[in-house]
């Protein structure tokens, strides 16, 4: 834990417990403690002979701007690249990605204060950015896109920033035929990414789903006291790991009564069957965990055959995938039905981190960072962006762009600690992974370090639960926090609990329908 660690090298006390999880000899105790007080700024200010920085350490960036697979008619924001451009919360994280870029070159510290180290500002390292790189366009066209950075074997990226979906953008990197490859990624949550020996340099920023099916099963069983629930899931790597968590601790940590219903992606048969599957079990309380589009889908079947309950009142939650925005496609009659479901996700911005205050406050002030003129001519122009969005309203800013953020600020800090002077070694990509517990920094997204599967640990990740509310008048969805995680409890913003359920309903959820439903008639 980096609190025992820090404490460990304040009083000069050193224990296998406080380094992490593992033996430790004296040496790398020795050094974690002297990078700790380096990246916290605790070392004496002595002077510095002046560095350049100006070796440089490439990054390949994976944003998301367009969503491919949608029907031309139906992209109100415009086409990019044969795909439908997303909205502006989007260029939202693509900005915060440039902007961690060129904060680190500028030694900019106000967000990271690592920025401004003794070790940083020693380090004579630069990022140079190739890219950015759109994964959710064409995917032949994205392919050729990564494909083509392996052309100059010399110019190979050091670092892949990114990607945005476990299935997806990893499979497009392994596919593109690229060598063993240092990622660092800010979005994709599942669990297959940092168990699969097909990227065994890969760390991540953003909580892993099996921290956040903790977080479930913590209010399902003790906050609510269910003791059944359900799982309608799409078939993918982050469907099924995210199910598979739920299971190992509903199940066997808190003994729930948990089914599950998988489908196709994309399929609305099966879609449909899993839903009905769902409806025979009288269970009231089901998590969706699917894509934007499919997740409207689960909701608009599970109305029409009336297993999402008026009453007695259900529960139903939504994963991370799904934005306001993406409800807006649901009809009148499945927008009632949703207003009241919640969300547990990993956020990265809280009001409570003053980085993320200063961040939002300073956000119209901003200035265009390098290469901002590369996404797509449809947004607005970056100088126009900052002016005119809200950084703190947007889901997708303080949930995705954080991340991202910080996902640059790892790199570029565990540059520094592998190859703090001169060209980068041929051994970068092992020599960085193998660091990868020896750094911490305070950034967007609260204290982040790493644990030895490259995950993000646990204890430095912030988990929030919201209320879905429609507003009337307007027929809008938005997330309402409720509460947050702390040492394991759920922290209440009022005090107490205070939560509306499915069709805004004010009484309590009954996990299981009394007497269960009948079985279907015989075909």
């Amino acid at each position: 834990m980096v609190s025992d660690i820090q404490h460990g090298c304040r009083n000069n006390v050193y224990t296998p417990r406080q380094l992490w999880s593992g033996n430790r000899s004296p040496v790398s105790v020795l050094y974690a403690c002297s990078l700790f007080v380096m990246l916290s700024g605790g070392m004496a200010q002595e002077k510095l002979q002046a560095v350049k920085h100006d070796v440089p350490v490439s990054l390949a960036m994976l944003q998301l701007w367009s969503s491919f697979g949608t029907a031309h008619h139906n992209c109100p924001n415009g086409i990019h690249r044969g795909a439908c451009l997303l909205d502006s919360s989007w260029q939202s994280v693509a900005l915060i990605g440039l902007l961690a870029v060129s904060h680190f070159n500028q030694r900019d510290s106000r967000f990271v204060p690592a920025f401004n180290s003794s070790l940083v500002r020693a380090c004579d390292k630069r990022l140079s950015l190739k890219g950015p790189i759109d994964i959710g366009g064409d995917a032949i066209g994205t392919l050729q896109q990564i494909a083509d950075l392996k052309k100059d074997v010399a110019g190979l990226p050091d670092i892949f920033i990114g990607p945005i979906t476990s299935d997806g953008s990893l499979s497009m990197v392994a596919l593109a035929g690229l060598p063993l490859t240092t990622i660092i990624s800010y979005w994709p949550s599942s669990p297959e990414a940092s168990l699969s020996s097909r990227y065994p340099r890969f760390m991540r920023t953003i909580p892993s789903d099996n921290d956040l099916a903790l977080a479930v099963c913590s209010f399902w069983e003790h906050e609510m006291q269910f003791e059944a629930a359900a799982v309608i899931n799409s078939n993918d790597a982050k469907g099924e790991r995210y199910k598979q968590a739920l299971q190992r601790y509903c199940l066997e940590d808190v003994y729930m009564d948990l089914r599950s219903f998988a489908f196709e992606i994309g399929s609305p048969e099966g879609i449909e069957e899993a839903v009905k599957a769902f409806g025979q079990t009288g269970i009231n309380i089901a998590l969706v965990i699917a894509s934007a589009s499919d997740t409207v889908g689960v909701f608009e079947l599970a109305v029409k055959h009336e297993v999402l309950r008026r009453s007695p009142p259900s529960l139903w939650a939504i994963a991370d995938s799904v934005s306001p925005t993406d409800l807006f496609a649901l009809s009148d009659e499945a927008k009632d039905a949703v207003d009241g479901s919640v969300r547990i996700v990993a956020t990265g911005a809280t009001e409570t981190n003053p980085r993320w205050r200063r961040f939002v406050q300073e956000w119209p002030t901003f200035t265009p960072p390098p290469l901002s003129e590369l996404l797509p001519s449809n947004w607005s122009t970056a100088a126009e962006f900052f002016s005119d969005f809200d950084v703190n309203a947007s889901t997708v800013a303080r949930d995705v762009g954080t991340f991202m953020y910080d996902a640059v600020a790892a790199a570029a800090l565990q540059a520094c600690v592998v190859a703090p002077q001169g060209p980068v070694p041929s051994t970068f990509g092992a020599d960085f992974h193998d660091a990868k517990r020896n750094v911490s920094f305070a950034g967007l997204s609260g204290t982040v370090y790493f644990d030895e599967a490259g995950d993000r640990d646990p204890t430095s990740g912030n988990f929030i639960l919201s209320n879905v509310l429609l507003n009337d008048s307007t027929r809008e969805f938005s997330f309402v926090v409720r509460a947050s995680l702390k040492a394991s409890r759920w922290d209440w913003s009022e005090g107490q609990r205070n939560l509306v359920y499915n069709y805004r309903s004010e009484s309590t959820p009954v996990a299981r329908l009394q007497p269960p439903p009948p079985p279907p008639p015989p075909p």
